[in-house]
């Protein structure tokens, strides 16, 4: 008998039943416990491109009488559908299995009345998800039929007959039982060797006090009541599958867990001949092949916050590292405890139990770590799901360009149009020959110290180019009306604005629905507002990677023209604004991409403002000039090596009322830079912005550089860091990151193609990358101050004061020239 009842979707996973694939959808009930929804009504299918409307009969009574040795087509649909902006006569052909699309697909290639088959690409279940249009971790009501003896003990499992989204409450991160793991492995160097080395601890830690325990089998008496000790490895092991199963956690996460954990326990199973069913379903921990393999638990979603992190927020966060130290420490303001891990073989070996519990504590607090990051991350990562109608770990693992296709696969279907193929190398290999279209407008600044700046910045430019503009590959050159050429472009290039497109729609789509939230955000209520900032976050996201989504060459949308369009229309209204800023007596300082900076002196910030509204009644579509911020002085260097220009990106304003240094490319927000160099230009631009004394910035840069020479600094303020951008093997050259990794690695550290490398230069002959050192192999006494003072802080801090007329040399002489201190 069939019942109704609400769930909540959490994961979605491919099953065999018999013969049969089906799909397994993992939901929680009304008492937050797991069940499973079988769903085994939704057929495979994939799309006929025909060459002319005459061959459709032809073409539905050769497929019917197509024959395959093991699959079938069970039905035939004339549909309307566009691609690349062309309606075409299209058949969406249902096939009897989960992988039946591709063979079949292949047979009718053959036919001559075949143009192109589409969707054989797209994965099964993402079709069945955007096709249903239902969103994890949200409410859907179901009907279902309870199976009898079902394959999982203990999980209620049904034949789903129906299923229709509904209003309700979504789930949140306090709704769900999640858990951190992390292990720590015996080794006395840093190489991981997987097969030799067992794994010492299994720590996992969840909000209840039930879900923190520390498995090992050092057989210690621990002083610490969550520590579970173990006969052996394998025993520990075995428990750690156990407490998963008997807690049925909805949510598992690490920090590197799907590269080093997950991967690590695979292997010590291997060789123990354990399996690995830990999934809801009891299906095995899967990994993924490719350059970077992900490990999957069916129905329990597996979230490796280190990938997350550094795919999704590089560009978010200060640290140089992606560390679990690092991360937590500027996410958190908490840190991971300070043990000496490379001791720990030492202390299992001798049983130094007080030792051994500091880093059974060690293993637990890093597991901890996991879940609070998770809990701080998780709004952003929950909007992603529920906006992509993906599951929670497939949106933690897609890169920006995989995001927006996703995206746009998923609004397809409501703009009845066809996504293009994933392109095959050759095609990717031609794109990639392409030269490169022309970039922004930069209108370079003179430089000097100005005051009373007004900042004004399109809003989402690219994006809104592309929707007002209607850049879409479709629409392209259908016209050859002067009205609607692209100017700035290098050839004739039109777009049509009157004909509704797919790139643009979704484009406005997303803009829009951006500016609605930013104003709903005022007035929600305070619990409300997490969840609307995050997605006002992921929508920003969504919308800036569009235009670079239209120019990599491995999207399935890809069109150079529309990404030369882009930006060519962008230079075109940046110009356009620059010259009616003119018209209005302003002096633009400088622009570039999608700002402008006046210079307003003694007029009013509500003339800028006037002429702002102005200038947004000549835009098109959804283009639009917003104020963002007035600075009372700000300072423009020089480019290096050009007498007299000044350079681009690299400027800082001071705003007083938020009392606020805003930087740009200097060398105080560059990682690369030392700290004593990085820190002595902050203060520096402080005295000259918002105290207006460059006597004492001057001053202060000679006291510093004294210091330096006096040996008064910390020797961390002299640490250099660099990341490399490939393989130690790949570098043929010689530089000092790349020098001192390969020592690192020789002694056992675990370096990798993005490894930040952290190194200080010392005393003696030769070039730069012989005197590299490791920080904690030398003493502050052979640091080569000479090369700090002329390479770091001179350099960092010159270019500042030569606004105020100082020169490089000012720095190492004795005396201060008179008169400078009353710049002002």
């Amino acid at each position: 008998m069939s019942e109704k009842f609400v769930c909540h979707p959490i994961d979605i996973a491919l099953a065999r039943v018999g013969e049969d694939i089906v799909l397994n959808i993992f939901a929680l009930d009304e008492n937050n416990e797991t069940i499973i929804l079988q769903q085994s009504d939704f057929a495979n299918y994939f799309y006929v491109l025909l060459n002319d409307e005459s061959d459709t009969e032809k073409a539905i009574e050769a497929i019917q009488n197509m024959k395959h040795d093991k699959y079938t087509v069970i039905d035939i649909e004339k549909v309307t559908k566009t691609y690349i902006g062309k309606s075409h006569p299209t058949l969406k052909i249902s096939v009897n299995h989960v992988y039946a699309t591709k063979p079949i697909s292949e047979l009718l290639k053959k036919e001559s009345f075949v143009r192109e088959t589409l969707h054989v690409d797209i994965p099964y279940t993402r079709k069945f998800l955007f096709d249903t249009n239902f969103e994890f971790l949200k409410p859907v009501e179901v009907e279902a039929i309870q199976i009898e003896n079902a394959k999982v003990p203990n999980i209620p499992t049904y034949t789903l007959t129906s299923l229709n989204k509904i209003k309700g409450d979504e789930l949140t991160f306090s709704d769900l039982t999640v858990i951190g793991f992390d292990i720590e492995t015996y080794s006395k160097t840093k190489q991981i060797n997987s097969q030799e080395n067992p794994i010492l601890s299994i720590a996992v830690y969840g909000q209840n006090e039930n879900h923190q325990k520390v498995f090992t089998w050092s057989n210690h008496k621990s002083k610490h009541k969550y520590v579970v000790q173990c006969e052996d490895e394998i025993t520990m092991i075995k428990a750690f599958f156990k407490f998963l199963k008997e807690k049925n956690p909805h949510i598992i996460c690490g920090y590197n867990s799907d590269a080093f954990d997950w991967a690590y326990i695979k292997d010590r199973c291997d060789k123990f001949k354990l399996k690995l069913n830990i999934g809801v379903d009891g299906s095995e921990l899967k990994f993924s092949s490719g350059n970077v393999s992900y490990s999957y638990i069916n129905g329990m979603p597996n979230i490796d916050l280190y990938h997350y992190i550094r795919t999704n927020m590089r560009n978010s966060l200060e640290t140089t590292s992606y560390s679990l130290s690092n991360v937590s420490k500027e996410l958190l303001g908490d840190d991971k405890i300070d043990v000496d891990i490379s001791k720990l073989h030492k202390v299992w070996d001798t049983k130094n139990e007080p030792a051994l519990d500091e880093y059974l504590k060690y293993n637990l607090h890093d597991s901890k770590l996991c879940v609070d990051l998770l809990e701080k991350l998780f709004s952003n990562i929950a909007e992603f799901t529920r906006m992509i109608h993906l599951p929670l770990q497939d949106v933690t693992r897609l890169s920006y360009s995989q995001l927006v296709e996703n995206y746009l696969i998923m609004n397809a279907n409501k703009y009845n149009v066809l996504a293009p193929p994933k392109p095959p190398t050759e095609v990717v290999n031609k794109r990639l020959a392409l030269p490169k279209n022309v970039g922004a407008f930069v209108f370079k600044p003179t430089p000097g110290f100005y005051e009373h700046i007004a900042v004004f910045d399109f809003r989402s430019l690219y994006p809104s180019v592309i929707a007002s503009c209607n850049i879409d590959e479709g629409v392209m050159n259908l016209t050859n009306n002067p009205d609607h050429q692209v100017p700035e472009y290098p050839g004739q290039l039109y777009f049509d604005p009157d004909i509704p497109s797919f790139i643009p729609q979704v484009t406005k789509q997303i803009v829009v629905r951006r500016d609605e939230l930013k104003a709903e955000l005022k007035t929600v209520r305070e619990e409300k507002k997490e969840m609307l900032k995050a997605r006002i976050y992921n929508l920003k996201i969504l919308a800036n990677s569009l235009y670079g989504y239209l120019s990599y060459a491995r999207a399935r949308w890809h069109c150079y023209e529309c990404g030369g369009a882009t930006t060519a229309f962008s230079r075109h209204y940046i110009k356009q604004t620059i010259a009616k800023a003119q018209e209005a007596g302003f002096k633009t300082i400088y622009s570039d991409t999608d700002s402008v900076f006046l210079e307003l002196k003694e007029r009013p910030i509500t003339e800028a403002l006037n002429f702002m509204t102005e200038l947004n009644k000549t835009l098109p579509g959804i283009m639009e000039l917003e104020f963002e911020d007035e600075f009372e002085t700000g300072i423009f260097v020089q480019a290096k090596g050009k007498a007299g220009g000044g350079a681009k990106k690299r400027y800082a304003l001071y705003d007083e009322d938020k009392d606020n240094l805003k930087i740009v490319g200097l060398e105080y927000v560059r990682n690369d830079w030392s700290d004593i160099a990085r820190e002595t230009q902050y203060e520096v631009l402080k005295r000259v912005l918002k105290d207006r004394d460059p006597k004492s910035a001057f001053e202060y840069s000679r006291s510093v550089i004294k210091d330096v020479e006096e040996g008064n600094i910390p020797m961390e303020k002299f640490v250099l860091t660099s990341r490399l951008s490939r393989d130690l093997d790949k570098y043929e050259t010689n530089l000092p990151h790349v020098i001192i990794a390969r020592q690192m690695k020789e002694r056992g550290d675990i370096i990798h193609s993005r490894s930040h490398i952290r190194y200080v230069i010392a005393k003696g002959k030769g070039a730069m990358y012989e005197k590299a050192r490791i920080p904690e192999d030398i003493s502050l006494e052979t640091i080569d101050t000479e090369y700090y003072i002329e390479n770091q802080i001179e350099p960092a801090v010159s270019q500042i004061l030569a606004v105020f007329g100082y020169n490089g040399d000012d720095l190492s002489e004795t005396h201060v020239q008179g008169g400078l201190g009353d710049f002002f």
